[in-house]
């Protein structure tokens, strides 16, 4: 199912947004909090009038279908405005659970009233601080039920509930009629959420006798209410953050605006992608429903709708100050139906467990992968994926990681070549680029699938990435003669090597602060280079590259930029490795003592070479991403967890390793549903959002804490590292010592927390104190 809405999806999103935020303003719910138990009629008429009590219940059954993605849109407008009542989610939850588990005739009893709002239903599962007890203290006997259920959501205004009880050979689901039962409503910090015990005393109720497993059943009614939730949590964590930005743009101190204070700012951008992983994993989970990944969809959406909904809050308090801690601030409306929402359908530590026993359920049965197989019903891009796989199946013994073990990084080189010679020959080389250039002439998105699957494979790809992720495109943009066009296919086949020179000592995220200078001869029109660059990938390797220099000094500093290609082979140019802290060379610093190249190798106008840069850099509308952080899988620390021990005890069972499984999964599922959303926006014909920035940030930030994390998890052993040749995706050490190259590698943290504040909240920018000065004005 995709999770980008169609077009009758968004009607429905913005149609409940529209007609909530016309009813609805906080001062009524105010009203709510100060009445115990208080039943927001306004509300739930406004549920029965629009329709969506019917949402998820069949036709036959007086409702219209659909599924959790329509009604979770609609929660997610009702968590925007903090809508007073919990019964939109409380029916749900008991519609679906007769829908799942009754007999026809209690289906055509209650379902129809449900679908029509007649009445109310609510679930009752808890007990103490178990959500779903082994043994409920609710007893279930010659269809009557006795005992108490604490501080039911919706309790204290609905007419029937689905309760888990004990019966003779063990706990059983059961619907009751609430009309003749004690239920005091609770004071709670959210009264509008009507809670109230529910007292049971030999209450009629019938069994729920398709149920099965009572407990399981339950579970699964818990998870699709929690996919609602989800929604209205990240309706509330949207809200919240608006309202921050809003503030800190407005708010002035120490004469500016608060978001003018990069921690404010970066602030904002941490609370943006926590909303996003949010929706990302809940519009994953609504899309999962009915397959075998719900079950772990549902987990990771309802822990990150958790965190987000309360960091958010809690942050934009922090940014408003003390105004944001008033009665008439609307923020701890949300303050308080956040809390409230992370305790309905089970808290953090329930649902944590609830994902780690799922994770290992996956590693018991294996991945679940479609067969390489053709269908009439299979995209195209599918197809070529499959095809794809299976040709790079046949590689792995040849060219694989455990091929390269043991071997030099001079022999890791030669197999390389071979490789993308031998992907050339196949038809997987070049697969966006024009067939003139030796490519396929295939679309973006084929290309993205079949580095998706070869990145599995660990195949000796990297010498040649840099080289034909941009300065080869760029190239052909600029040229199109028949040397360019051998040039690109030779390194598609893996012959030549081009590496980019752009950084330098003095200019790394500050592209245009370079100060390596090109003066040209006006006899021969030759440009003299002298300088230096730094962080050069593979240029001990590389025949050819691509370089910005400084060619004017006396203006503006992105204006007096200029862009080469050279031969890396000119007298002149000396080539450096750099050894970085994991024990590899792969960078390098390059010098130019007066190396001379003719114009005939400018690319773009003179003083046009940080456009030219720009372009080269934006060449990529959206690479393949591993969630991973092109660290080791999360299997890998599942199957350490429960073959270690901790004070006699398997480690799995510790609640720190459960919780750090629990939420590093969280984390890689909403990476990979933001990675599918991107592809699907890509197959629309529609250009991909923030995806890019936010995954690179989080996705390696989150590696190297977990990283950490399973390291110290080995004791004594975790400082052993004999080979430090190994890829990082293979042991915990190797990728520890490499995650912070990756972290800064392409923007550190700061630079791209800047980007997302500045780009896509329209935050104010750093103050920049070279901004409009010439270059050779500005202190060095």
């Amino acid at each position: 199912m995709s999770i980008i809405l169609d077009e009758s999806q968004q009607q429905i999103a913005a149609g409940s947004t529209r007609q909530l935020e016309a009813q609805f303003n906080p001062e009524h719910l105010k009203t709510l909090l100060e009445t115990r138990g208080a039943f927001d009629e306004r509300f739930w008429t406004t549920c029965k009038e629009q329709g969506w009590t019917t949402i998820g219940i069949p036709e036959e059954y007086g409702g219209i279908g659909m599924g959790p993605l329509e009604l979770g849109l609609i929660a997610e407008a009702c968590g925007s405005v903090v809508c007073g009542a919990p019964f939109l989610t409380a029916s749900f939850g008991a519609a679906q659970a007769i829908l799942a588990f009754a007999d026809e005739d209690i289906k055509q009893e209650w379902l129809p009233k449900l679908a029509s709002g007649e009445i109310i239903g609510t679930v009752a599962f808890a007990e103490g601080r178990d959500f779903i007890p082994e043994t409920p203290t609710v007893r279930f006997a010659d269809g009557r039920i006795t005992g108490k259920k604490p501080a039911v959501s919706g309790g204290a205004r609905a007419d029937i509930a689905v309760v888990l009880a004990s019966g003779g050979q063990g706990p059983i689901l059961c619907v009751a009629s609430l009309g003749t039962i004690e239920r005091p409503a609770l004071p709670t910090f959210d009264n509008s959420r009507n809670a109230a015990d529910l007292d049971f005393n030999d209450t009629p109720a019938i069994v729920l006798a398709a149920a099965g497993d009572a407990r399981e059943a339950a579970l699964e009614v818990l998870r699709r209410q929690a996919v609602i939730t989800a929604f209205e949590q990240v309706g509330g964590a949207q809200r919240c953050l608006d309202m921050e930005r809003e503030y800190a743009t407005t708010r002035r101190a120490f004469g500016q605006v608060l978001a003018a204070f990069q921690s404010i700012k970066h602030r904002i951008a941490e609370n943006y992608i926590l909303t996003e992983m949010a929706r990302a994993n809940a519009m994953d989970a609504a899309a999962s429903f009915g397959t075998i990944d719900f079950p772990r969809a549902v987990a990771a959406a309802r822990l990150s709708s958790i965190d987000a909904y309360d960091t958010v809050v809690r942050d934009a308090m922090q940014t408003q100050g003390g105004m944001g801690a008033t009665w008439e601030s609307d923020l701890h409306l949300h303050q308080r139906r956040s809390r409230t929402l992370a305790i309905e359908q089970g808290n953090m530590m329930f649902w944590e467990d609830r994902l780690v026993e799922e994770l290992v359920r996956q590693a018991e049965r294996g991945p679940v992968e479609q067969p390489v197989t053709q269908s009439d019903t299979m995209s195209d891009v599918e197809s070529f994926r499959m095809t794809a796989r299976t040709w790079l199946e046949f590689q792995v013994a040849e060219f694989g990681r455990e091929a390269q073990r043991g071997k030099s990084e001079q022999e890791i080189l030669a197999m390389g070549r071979r490789y993308m010679t031998a992907k050339h020959e196949a038809g997987y080389g070049g697969i966006d680029w024009p067939v003139e250039f030796g490519g396929q002439g295939l679309g973006h998105l084929k290309k993205l699938a079949f580095d998706e699957e070869e990145m599995k494979y660990g195949f000796p790809t990297a010498f040649f990435g840099i080289s034909l992720g941009q300065p080869l495109p760029i190239l052909i943009r600029y040229r199109s003669d028949e040397w360019a066009r051998e040039k690109a296919r030779k390194a598609l086949r893996g012959e030549e090597i081009w590496c980019q020179l752009f950084s330098e000592p003095s200019g790394g995220s500050d592209l245009a602060g370079l100060r390596t200078r090109a003066v040209q001869d006006e006899e021969t029109g030759d440009w003299i280079i002298n300088g230096q660059k730094l962080w050069t990938s593979w240029a001990q390797y590389s025949e050819y590259g691509i370089i910005v220099v400084r060619t004017d000094p006396n203006v503006v500093k992105h204006k007096g930029l200029t862009y080469f290609w050279l031969d890396m082979r000119t007298p002149g140019i000396t080539v450096k490795p750099v050894k970085l802290a994991v024990g590899d060379c792969h960078v390098n610093e390059v010098f130019f003592d007066d190396v001379r190249i003719p114009d005939s190798q400018r690319m773009g106008a003179i003083g046009g070479g940080f456009g030219v840069a720009m372009e080269t850099l934006m060449i990529e509308r959206y690479q393949a991403t591993d969630p991973t952080g092109f660290g080791p899988p999360l299997e890998l620390l599942l199957e350490q967890a429960q073959n270690g021990t901790l004070n006699g005890k398997a480690l799995i069972e510790d609640r720190r390793v459960r919780e750090r499984l629990a939420r590093a999964c969280t984390v890689q599922s909403a990476l990979t549903a933001i990675h599918k959303r991107a592809l699907q926006a890509l197959s629309a014909g529609l250009e991909p959002g923030p995806e890019g920035a936010v995954h690179k940030l989080v996705s390696v930030r989150a590696r190297q804490k977990l990283s950490e994390f399973a390291v110290d998890l080995q004791g004594p052993a975790g400082q052993l590292h004999p080979d430090i040749h190994v890829s990082a995706k293979e042991t915990w050490q190797q990728s520890w010592l490499a995650s912070p190259i990756g972290r800064i590698a392409g923007g550190a943290d700061e630079m791209l927390l800047n980007t997302i504040a500045e780009r896509i909240l329209g935050l104010p920018q750093d103050h920049r104190p070279d901004k409009g000065v010439p270059f050779n004005q500005i202190p060095t």
